[in-house]
């Protein structure tokens, strides 16, 4: 599970956030100080409320970002190709979509995907920007 920096900064977008159902199994990070969480109970005592959750952001895991993807169709028509850490969506006809520099895990990679199939932005390394028509 990536934890780092990196991967939290791309996690801290509309996007993302809104999808956020707290769930057993959950991370997420303090946005301060960016202290990473596992949620792993909803036991008396848990300090994490509702009311606090603009404090904190959630780490989606890999198999959390493939759900969110709920047309699999999409996947039929693209395809990520991950050479040497770099992430390149390309279409069926071989067409370079977008590519991302140098990727630290499988999260950064599907984050990248499921932003680009869903919201047309693509991470330039410190944002997600909106893809040019």
């Amino acid at each position: 599970m990536d934890i780092s920096r990196t991967y939290q900064k791309m996690c801290i977008c509309k996007e993302i956030q809104k999808k956020w159902k707290i769930e057993e199994g959950d991370y997420f990070f303090k946005k301060s100080s960016s202290e990473v969480y596992f949620y792993f109970c909803g036991h008396e005592g848990w300090p994490f409320a509702e009311a606090q959750r603009r404090f904190y952001a959630w780490l989606p895991r890999q198999d959390q970002l493939q759900a969110m993807i709920e047309h699999i169709k999409y996947l039929y028509g693209f395809y990520l190709r991950v050479a040497g850490w770099t992430g390149q969506l390309f279409n069926r006809e071989e067409k370079l979509i977008f590519e991302v520099g140098e990727l630290q895990s499988f999260e950064q990679i599907w984050l990248c995907f499921f932003m680009w199939i869903k919201h047309q932005k693509a991470w330039n390394g410190e944002e997600w920007k909106r893809a040019k028509a």
